[in-house]
Order: structure tokens, then sequence, then C-alpha cells
């Protein structure tokens, strides 16, 4: 069942809400802004009031897939999760062009792992102050499978360890092209500020 749960969860991510959010607004976000089908590109391309029902959007695809899979035990809800996260990033129904995730993988984290999930927030808050939330990313994954381990929410640590990987994938893959510049230089501005130098 926990392949099962695997597929299920990947079929729920691919589900391309906030794309289709866009569409109703006249926008297609892939040629937008960022090119990025997540919420963070639909606030910059039609406002934080629409933006707000595509990250719920996101989100439910996370607690979903990861609801579902739990119903089948503990490995499933984490596969269930995991795969939500790959699906919204290379969802089938937009030629493997997502978005990064990240609301869908901490939407899942909150199911799997609430109280690692629940101390990611400080390191977060302080990105969204700083206006900086891309570059909090990273410290946030580092962090998040050692908060479950601590905690001892011991799938959550699989879960996080998972999502850390993937959601860092993404970002140094996920569908743009380095506008010609140096490799080195396009992975490092990726990996610490999620957009290319």
């Amino acid at each position: 069942m926990a392949l099962v749960a695997l597929v299920v969860g990947y079929l729920l991510g691919s589900i391309p809400g906030t794309w289709l959010i866009g569409r109703w607004q006249g926008v297609d976000l892939r040629r937008v802004g960022t090119g990025n089908v997540g919420a963070a590109n639909l606030a910059g391309s039609t406002g934080r009031s629409v933006a707000a029902i595509g990250l719920f959007l996101d989100a439910a695809k996370g607690v979903g897939a990861a609801l579902l899979g739990e119903r089948w035990g503990a490995a499933a809800g984490v596969l269930g999760g995991l795969g939500a996260i790959v699906g919204h990033g290379w969802p089938l129904w937009l030629r493997f062009a997502g978005g990064r995730s990240q609301a869908v993988a901490l939407a899942a984290g909150a199911v799997l792992a609430p109280w690692a999930t629940l101390a990611l927030l400080p390191i977060l808050g302080v990105g969204f102050v700083m206006r900086r939330l891309a570059a909090s990313w990273l410290p946030a994954v580092v962090v998040w499978p050692v908060a479950a381990a601590v905690i001892g929410e011991w799938p959550g640590v699989l879960y996080a360890l998972g999502a850390g990987v993937l959601t860092i994938a993404l970002r140094l893959v996920g569908g743009r092209r380095g506008g010609g510049q140096p490799w080195r230089q396009v992975w490092r501005s990726r990996l610490l500020y999620d957009r290319d130098p």
C-alpha cells in the first residue's frame, strides 16, 4: 500500500491548482514572472488575495496526500507526502514543469512531523520579515530532520530528509535555463536565493 500512497500522492500533487487560478485570472504562470507555477509567482502576477487561494490549494495537496497515506501506515504517509512534493514539482498535467513544492512540503510535514515542522516557523518567520524567505529555506531544511529526531518523530525524520532533498533539487533543476551564466554561479544562486544570477 505504500507504493499506492506514493502514486496517489504524486497524482494529487500534480493537480495544478495554482496554475488553474492563474489561468482563471488570465495569466499563464509559466510565461510570467519567474515562470514558477507556485503561489509566490501567482502573488507577483495577480496579487496577494488571489495567491492566498493558490497557497491554500497547494497546502491542501500536501495535507491530503499525507493523511491519505497515513491510513495505510507511517511509511505510506511518508511516501504519500513525498509523492505530493514530486507531483507539484514535476506535474504530469503541465509537462513536468511545476512549482518548488515548499508549501506542499510544509503542509505534509505538519501532518507527518507536526512539532518538527512547527520548529521551522522561527527560521521561516525571520526570512519572511527580512524579505528573504527563499534564503531561509536552506537552513530550515537542514534543521527539519534534526528537530524531528530530537523530538522523536521518527517517520518525520525520513520525510524531512526526503522533502529537503526534493525541494532543493527543484531549486537547482526546476525548469529554468540559467541564462548563459557559468553553472557553478547559477547553482549557487539557485541554492541560496532560489533565483538565477
